[in-house]
């Protein structure tokens, strides 16, 4: 099968998040764009690309034994946001930090562990402490994370020291065993499933600690699940890894760095023990936690790929017979969203194709439309604002943020972001421009997406918990709802008759 148009090929590695090379300007200069992405950030970053510079996006995804490959046009078809996108689930900090259940628990509290150590702020991390307003507690690890922290950052010539093998005992003994002890005074994890057990610390004190100090790995086979049910060696991996940490390692954890995985995976596990969770199996398992990563199946992934290139076919033969005549490509009746399905339907068919929907109006992406916002206004910060919903949750990237004729935020190449700054540490409510209250529609616009968002807000002071929810956003210490856009796109969607597989669009 002959393309009908001659095609270049040019490779250039980097970040598609990265606006300063990839823009709305970098997409013009492309007939089309073909998507093999494995985040959802990445994936609606190109979605708004290509829909501001006009070019079809042919998306494509797959989950294990699902997939699909389908096809984006701006104003004929729907884009990657008019539907509901799973996104990572949201623990809440009650969870983690008192009443653990699951391995993903512990996972989520070594992450918070490994940014304590080895983040830019300490403070980011949901265990650290601000021992000057603990009203007269004290803090049974902080002194030691401040000293193993110089030891990582400033000084790494600590580490050679004989005394900095100490200091990381001294450390897990507090985290694991004197942390825990003070928490079950105070009565704090009656609510936990199990009540959890403190590390017995002669069981790791004398645990050899050179830098050639046997690691989970080398000690067992990778087959042999005991390792991870042995405290001395969980420890001695920890020290592994801490005594030999250079400057290619990670602020940010980053699963796919080995001495990172395998410090998350041992703290993971020693608080596995601690609170009677059956112990994660492998790195392997750990990093599919970590990262949310389902298992790539090549086969899977093969004939993903072929159906993107029949699209490619559809889609050019649109575009050149758009040139030819004038007209229209009509790429929605010319393409099809092809479904990968593990089990084959009631016809024996593995792959299906159905129809293209349409835009959905709801859709704050394609057609520029608004979202309903609810929170305390009193309590939530611009910079918690900034983070949490703009960008987590919508996606943006560069935001600017205006009050009626009030710039509070400002971002991007140009910007003045310095001036702003000082706004940061606000509560909504006491923002210039009259702040954030019942009612307020805040606009917010990002250039490198050609994006433009009207924010309705609600002040809602008193949030019940949800019974049974866990992910409820209602449980997270700064609880919220957010309707609209997407979320609404979802209620109102048709289905074209044909369910999609669940999760195929946000990972590959």
């Amino acid at each position: 099968m002959a393309l009908p148009l001659a095609v270049d090929y040019e490779a250039l590695h980097g970040n598609v998040c990265d606006s300063g090379t990839f823009n709305v300007k970098f997409v013009q200069k492309y007939d089309l764009v073909l998507n093999a992405l494995d985040n959802l950030t990445a994936r609606r970053r190109m979605n708004r690309l290509c829909l501001a510079a006009s070019v079809p996006l042919i998306e494509a995804g797959t989950t294990g034994y699902l997939g699909q490959a389908n096809v984006i046009s701006k104003g004929e078809v729907a884009c990657y946001e008019c539907q509901t996108v799973e996104t990572p689930k949201v623990y809440p900090i009650c969870t983690i930090r008192a009443t653990p259940s699951r391995p993903v628990h512990t996972i989520v509290w070594a992450k918070e562990f490994y940014k304590l150590l080895f983040g830019v702020k300490a403070e980011e991390s949901m265990l650290f402490e601000d021992t000057s307003s603990l009203d007269g507690e004290v803090s049974t690890y902080m002194d030691t994370v401040r000293s193993v922290r110089v030891a990582l950052h400033d000084d790494k010539s600590k580490q050679t020291e004989a005394g900095f093998a100490d200091l990381i005992t001294k450390l897990v003994e507090e985290l694991y065993t004197d942390e825990i002890v003070k928490q079950l005074e105070l009565d704090r994890y009656k609510a936990a499933a199990k009540t959890p057990v403190p590390l017995v610390k002669e069981k790791h004190t004398k645990t050899a600690v050179a830098k050639d100090a046997p690691t989970i790995q080398e000690s067992y086979q990778a087959t042999d699940t005991a390792c991870w049910k042995d405290q001395k060696l969980c420890v001695a991996e920890l020290k592994h890894v801490l005594e030999n940490v250079d400057d290619s390692f990670p602020e940010s954890f980053d699963k796919d760095h080995d001495g990172a995985m395998r410090f998350v995976a041992a703290a993971s596990n020693l608080r596995n023990i601690v609170f009677s969770i059956e112990p994660i199996q492998s790195i392997y398992s750990a990093k599919g936690i970590a990262g949310n990563i389902i298992p790539a199946i090549a086969t899977t992934n093969a004939i993903a790929a072929g159906l993107q290139m029949m699209q490619v076919y559809q889609v050019l033969s649109s575009i050149k017979a758009s040139k030819d005549s004038g007209e229209g490509g009509k790429i929605a009746e010319n393409c099809r969203y092809c479904n990968i399905l593990r089990n084959p339907t009631r016809n024996g068919l593995a792959i299906t194709a159905v129809s293209l929907e349409k835009p959905n109006p709801n859709c704050f992406v394609c057609r520029q439309g608004s979202v309903h916002f609810a929170c305390d206004t009193t309590v939530w910060t611009l910079e918690h604002f900034l983070k949490r919903i703009l960008t987590q949750e919508l996606g943006f990237q560069e935001p600017n943020m205006l009050l009626d004729d009030t710039q509070v935020w400002e971002q991007g190449e140009g910007s003045d972001q310095a001036t702003y700054e000082v706004n940061l540490t606000k509560f909504l409510a006491n923002l210039p421009g009259g702040g954030i209250h019942n009612g307020t529609i805040v606009h917010v616009e990002d250039f490198t997406q050609d994006l433009e968002l009207s924010i309705h807000v609600s002040h809602e002071a008193n949030w019940p918990k949800k019974e049974g929810d866990e992910a409820s956003t209602r449980t997270e210490e700064f609880p919220f709802v957010l309707k609209g856009g997407s979320a609404a796109a979802a209620a109102s969607a048709s289905s074209n008759g044909e369910k999609k597989p669940a999760g195929t669009s946000s990972s590959s």
